[in-house]
């Protein structure tokens, strides 16, 4: 399926899907509010969506590594939870 022109992808898609998420840029902050408000101030609702995309991709990376050659990789192997961010004050 082609890419959605960028004005079409970030109307919702359907009331079955996730809404597609525009660009948010690198601010957690700003993230965070646009994420709420792409929600209508439902963090159930928005909690909800963000927990079906990690289901989403944990399966998307499992499906990739089994179609993945050792070789291809060079060795690594995908993890399928983050380390914990020690960075973090």
């Amino acid at each position: 399926m082609p890419a959605l022109p960028k004005a079409i992808a970030t109307e919702r898609t359907s009331e079955t899907h996730a809404p597609a998420v525009p660009d948010l840029g690198n601010d957690p902050a700003f993230e965070v509010e646009a994420v709420l408000a792409w929600h209508e101030g439902d963090a159930r609702q928005a909690i909800r969506t963000l927990l079906d995309d990690c289901r989403h991709l944990k399966l998307q990376l499992a499906l990739t590594e089994g179609a993945m050659s050792h070789g291809m990789t060079r060795g690594w192997l995908p993890s399928y939870e983050r380390k914990a961010d020690t960075t973090a004050g």
